[in-house]
């Protein structure tokens, strides 16, 4: 089991076909908290209804990535259920717009003060939608390790994501 973000997704592309070779089953978790987990579902859930949409993520100063692993994991969520494929970069590019992924703008903080925090907003005509989770323990994370440390041995193959072992939440 690997419980870390950042991978890219050749690297864990390479890590699913490793496992095949080698007949192992495992699980790569970016992230444990199932709050992050109903985030990305209802945020999907969202996406078939509004298009334009932007990820705000803020974690802690010694965060080596960014975007996050859950911002991109929100983000090609996302583009795979919304209406549209993709923005008009026409109307929204300007140089502060963050990081584009599938599409959507991800804008990262690394600041001292803070342990986690996601904000996925959706703009439409006169209104705007925003789902938001923020980590601020560690326990949080507790439930979904534990989940993820009983399941993985049931596994036949690398499986990415803490979804893949919860019935019934398909992020």
């Amino acid at each position: 089991m690997i419980g870390a973000s950042g991978l890219t997704e050749e690297q864990i592309a390479c890590l699913i076909k490793q496992s095949e070779t080698m007949k192992l089953g495992g699980l790569i978790v970016p992230n444990f908290s199932l709050g992050v987990l109903l985030m990305i579902h209802f945020a999907k859930q969202a996406a078939h209804f509004l298009d334009s949409v932007e990820i705000i993520e803020m974690h802690h100063a010694q965060k080596f990535d960014a975007p996050s692993g859950t911002a991109l994991k929100t983000a090609k969520e996302i583009a795979l259920n919304r209406k549209t494929d993709k923005l008009d970069k026409k109307q929204t590019a300007m140089q502060a717009r963050g990081q584009w992924e599938n599409d959507i703008p991800i804008h990262s903080l690394r600041l001292p003060g803070i342990l986690a925090k996601q904000s996925v907003i959706f703009g439409a005509h006169g209104e705007t939608l925003t789902i938001t989770h923020e980590s601020i323990d560690r326990q949080c994370f507790m439930p979904g390790l534990l989940l993820a440390c009983e399941k993985v041995m049931s596994l036949n193959g690398l499986k990415y994501g803490l979804e893949q072992v919860i019935d019934g939440l398909s992020c």
